[in-house]
């Protein structure tokens, strides 16, 4: 039996893993959503302004959209992670 994971089933998800790092890290831990294959917005089933909610309410440090695929907005995420754990 194959189970394909879809961005929706991560989203429903993204609950129980803040939860997790929440409990497994220091209360000062930085916490950043990073949204992976923006290269298929055509195929989107979450949007942003769900991702944008997530990330307000559970104040969130960063969300950033990304494409592994085409390699958009990976350094950008990078450096900007970078300088703010610097």
């Amino acid at each position: 039996m194959t189970y394909n994971v879809t961005s929706l089933d991560s989203f429903h998800n993204m609950d129980n893993w803040y939860s997790e790092v929440k409990s497994q890290s220091e209360p000062e831990a930085l916490i950043f959503l990073i949204g992976n294959k923006k290269d298929c917005e055509n195929e989107r089933e979450v949007g942003l302004d769900k991702a944008d909610k997530f990330k307000m309410i559970k104040n969130l440090d960063l969300f950033q959209e990304t494409s592994a695929k085409t390699g958009e907005n990976v350094k950008e995420t990078f450096v900007s992670v970078a300088k703010m754990l610097y």
